[in-house]
C-alpha cells in the first residue's frame, strides 16, 4: 500500500512510501506498519515511538509538531490522530456493508439493536448487531472489549461481514467512542437517538459535553438523505431537527401521537403487551412478548430502522409478535413457588432505574409486588439459589473479570441471622473515592442509625482499607439494606454483645468482599497485605500503609517477584509519619529485613526471593513509637493493568 492513496494532503514526495498495515499498540505492530502514537489519558503513545521503529515501523503518526523526515523514518504530524486512524482504517478495509445503521443515547441502545437484529433475521434476511452484546451473527459471534471497539477492529470485523454477504449491520455508537472518533470515515444510512440521562460524567464533565458527543453522529457520520430515528417527546429533539434540517436529513418519529410510527393502543394480558400501531394511516394490531412498556419504544425505533432496510410492514408486525427479551434487561430469569416472577435488568443509572420501577410497578399491580417482596427475600438464599446472586453480582460488573459475593450467618438464641453481600469493583479503588459499589443485605431488626453506624465502624477498616491504583471516582458507595424479619429487641447500642456478634460478623463479610475487589484488581497477580504495628495513632499507621500499598516501584518490584526493600524503606520515608528509624523494622512474611533500624544480619536474599514468588505476600512493619496499628491491601503492577488502561478508550 502507498501512503498517497489513503492519507489526503500528504507531500507528494511522500506518496510513495510503502506501508503494510497500521498499528496504535506496539504489541501489535509489524514490519513496516504506520504507527499511530496516541495520547491517552493514562499512558502516552508518543513513549513508544521507539519501541515501534525498533519493530519495523518507518511511519510515525503523531500530534507533536515533528520534522517530516528524520534517519530515513518519516513523521506524519496531524490535529485529530484518533479522526485519522478511524478514516485510515475504513478505507484500508473498504469493503463494508452497504446498509450501515448506528444507534446512541443513555438507555436502551443494547435492546434497540438487539430488536431489529431479530426481525430482521425472522424475516430471513443476512443481519448482524455490533456493540454491548458482541458482535452477533449467523455463524459469527464475539465478543467485545468495549461498546464501540477500535476502528481497526471495526473496520476488519465489517469487512469480515461483507465478505459473509452481510449488508444490514446495525452498531451501538457509545458517547466515548463518538467523542474518540472511532466511527469517522464511516457513513450511516442511518442514526437512532434513544434517549439522554445523567451519565458517564466522569468522563465528558460535564452534561453538555455528554450530549454534544452523542450529537456528533448526527451532525457529521449520517449520509445525506439519510434518517434520524428519535422519539419527538425528548427534551433534545429540537437540536435534533435543526441537525436533520441543515444537513438534510430525514427525521423519522416514533411512540407518540402524530408520529411515523404511532402507538395507538395499549394494554397488558398477563406477560405480555398488546398493541395498536399506527403507520401510514393504517391500523395494525400485534403482541408483544415483552416486560415493561418502555420496551415499545424500543421495538418501534428498531422497526422503523428495518421498515428503512426494504421490510415490509406486515412483515415487520410479524417479526414483533416474535421478539424475545435482551439478555438482562427486565429479564424473567426464574419463578418461585408462589408463582412470583424474578425479573432481570442491568439498570446503570438513576434514570433507567427509575424506568424499571415504574414500568414493573404498572404492569404488575404494587399489591401483587408488595405481596410477593417477602417471599422473594425469603427465598434469596446463597445456598439455595445461588444463581440470582451471581446474576445480581453480574449486573453491576464493568471491567470486573467475575463476580464478587459474600455471606455470613450468625446465632442468636435459637434465631439465624444471616447477612449477604454484592460489590463490584476492578480499577480505580482507593478509599473512600472509589469506582466502587457494594449492596449488603441482612435480615436483623436493627434500628437504621445504628445500623447506619455499625457499616461506618466496618467500612473503616474493609473497603476504606484497599487501594488498586489510589486513583479515585466518584461512583463510591456501601448500602446496607433490612427486612427487620428476625426481631432480636430493641433499644440496643453498639456495646451490647448482640451487637458485638453482628458487627464481627458485618466487618468479615465486607472485608470478604474488599479482598476480592484487590484479587480481581485490573491485571492483578499477587494479593498484597501491608501490616503497620505499635504506630503512634492510627493515621500515622494509615500514612505508612497506603505510602507502601500505593507506590508504584513497591508495585512492580512485586510484580518482578523482587524483595527490593530499599522501596519499601523509601515508601516509608516518603508517607510523612513521624518515626524513629533506629526502632523500625520490616518483614516479608516471617522472614526478617530490618530489625530495630539495622539490615537483620541472617537476612537471606535467595529466601526472599523465593518468599517473593507467593501469589499472597505479607509486608509487615513495625515502628515501636505507639501501640496503633492498622492493615492495607493492595495488589502488584503489572503489564496487564497499563494493557487494560492503555486501551480503555481505544
Amino acid at each position: 500500500m502507498l501512503l498517497g492513496n489513503y492519507f489526503n494532503n500528504i507531500n507528494k514526495n511522500y506518496k510513495n512510501f510503502y506501508f503494510s498495515g497500521i498499528s496504535f499498540d506496539t504489541k501489535n505492530i509489524k514490519k513496516n506498519n504506520i504507527f499511530f502514537a496516541i495520547k491517552g489519558n493514562k499512558v502516552d503513545g508518543n513513549k513508544f515511538i521507539s519501541d515501534a521503529i525498533q519493530k519495523g515501523s518507518k511511519i510515525i503518526v503523531t500530534e507533536r509538531q515533528v520534522n517530516y523526515l528524520q534517519n530515513g523514518i518519516l513523521f506524519i504530524h496531524t490535529k485529530n490522530i484518533r479522526k485519522l486512524l478511524a478514516e485510515t482504517a475504513f478505507k484500508i478495509y473498504y469493503k463494508k456493508p452497504k446498509n450501515l445503521i448506528a444507534v446512541t443515547g443513555t438507555n436502551g441502545k443494547s435492546s434497540v439493536a438487539d430488536f431489529y437484529y431479530q426481525i430482521l433475521k425472522l424475516n430471513n434476511k443476512k443481519v448482524a448487531s455490533v456493540g454491548t452484546l458482541g458482535v452477533k451473527s449467523k455463524n459469527i459471534n464475539l465478543n467485545l472489549s468495549n461498546t464501540t471497539i477500535d476502528p481497526i477492529k471495526l473496520a476488519q470485523i465489517l469487512s469480515k461481514l461483507k465478505s459473509h454477504k452481510i449488508e444490514n449491520v446495525i452498531m451501538e455508537a457509545s458517547s466515548h467512542g463518538l467523542k474518540q472518533n472511532r466511527l469517522d470515515g464511516l457513513k450511516f444510512n442511518s442514526g437512532i437517538f434513544t434517549n439522554l440521562s445523567q451519565d458517564h460524567l466522569d468522563y465528558h464533565k460535564n452534561f453538555k459535553n455528554y450530549l454534544v458527543s452523542k450529537l456528533y453522529l448526527f451532525k457529521y457520520l449520517i449520509k445525506r438523505k439519510g434518517h434520524i430515528i428519535s422519539d419527538p417527546s425528548l427534551p433534545e429533539i429540537k437540536i435534533i431537527k435543526r441537525i436533520s434540517k441543515k444537513k438534510k436529513i430525514k427525521l423519522k418519529t416514533v411512540f407518540t401521537k402524530n408520529s411515523d410510527l404511532e402507538l395507538a393502543g395499549h394494554s397488558y394480558v398477563n406477560n405480555d403487551q398488546i398493541l395498536k400501531i399506527k403507520y401510514k394511516s393504517k391500523f395494525f394490531k400485534t403482541k408483544l412478548q415483552l416486560i415493561g412498556k418502555t420496551q415499545i419504544k424500543n421495538v418501534l425505533m428498531a422497526a422503523i430502522a428495518a421498515l428503512k432496510s426494504n421490510i415490509s410492514i406486515n412483515n415487520v408486525i410479524k417479526g414483533i409478535e416474535k421478539i424475545k427479551p435482551v439478555e438482562g434487561r427486565f429479564e424473567i430469569i426464574g419463578t418461585l413457588r408462589n408463582k412470583s416472577k424474578v425479573i432481570l435488568d442491568y439498570a446503570h443509572t438513576p434514570e433507567a432505574l427509575k424506568t424499571v420501577i415504574s414500568n414493573t410497578r404498572e404492569q404488575f399491580p404494587l399489591s401483587k409486588i408488595n405481596q410477593t417482596i417477602p417471599s422473594l427475600v425469603d427465598k434469596l438464599r446463597v445456598v439455595q439459589n445461588k444463581l440470582i446472586w451471581v446474576k445480581t453480582a453480574s449486573a453491576i460488573m464493568t471491567t470486573d473479570t467475575k463476580p464478587k459475593l459474600a455471606y455470613e450467618e450468625i446465632s442468636i438464641g435459637n434465631k439465624i441471622i444471616k447477612i449477604a453481600g454484592i460489590a463490584k469493583g476492578s480499577g480505580m479503588i482507593a478509599p473512600n473515592l472509589a469506582t466502587m459499589l457494594s449492596f449488603i443485605f441482612t435480615d436483623a431488626d436493627i434500628a437504621p442509625n445504628l445500623l447506619r453506624m455499625l457499616l461506618k465502624k466496618t467500612v473503616a477498616s474493609t473497603f476504606n482499607a484497599i487501594t488498586v491504583d489510589s486513583d479515585q471516582s466518584t461512583n463510591d458507595m456501601v448500602t446496607i439494606f433490612s427486612t427487620k424479619k428476625i426481631k432480636i429487641g430493641q433499644n440496643r447500642t453498639v456495646l451490647d454483645p448482640i451487637m458485638q456478634k453482628f458487627e464481627m460478623a458485618l466487618k468479615n463479610l465486607c472485608l470478604n468482599l474488599a479482598k476480592q475487589i484487590i484479587v480481581d484488581g485490573e491485571g492483578a497477580k499477587k494479593f498484597i497485605t501491608i501490616k503497620v504495628h505499635n504506630a503512634k495513632s492510627i493515621t500515622s499507621a494509615k500514612k505508612i500503609c497506603f505510602s507502601i500499598a500505593n507506590s508504584p516501584l513497591v508495585k512492580t518490584a512485586i510484580a518482578g517477584e523482587d524483595p527490593n526493600w530499599g522501596r519499601i524503606i523509601m515508601a516509608i520515608g516518603k508517607s510523612g509519619a513521624t518515626l524513629d528509624l533506629k526502632k523500625l523494622s520490616i518483614k516479608f512474611g516471617e522472614l526478617n529485613v530490618v530489625y530495630k533500624g539495622k539490615f537483620y544480619a541472617q537476612y537471606s536474599e535467595k529466601e526472599a526471593s523465593d518468599y517473593m514468588k507467593n501469589l499472597n505476600i505479607e509486608i509487615i512493619i513495625d515502628v515501636a513509637s505507639g501501640h496503633k496499628n492498622f492493615t492495607a491491601y493492595t495488589m502488584d503492577l503489572t503489564k496487564k493493568y497499563i494493557e487494560i488502561n492503555a486501551d480503555y478508550r481505544s
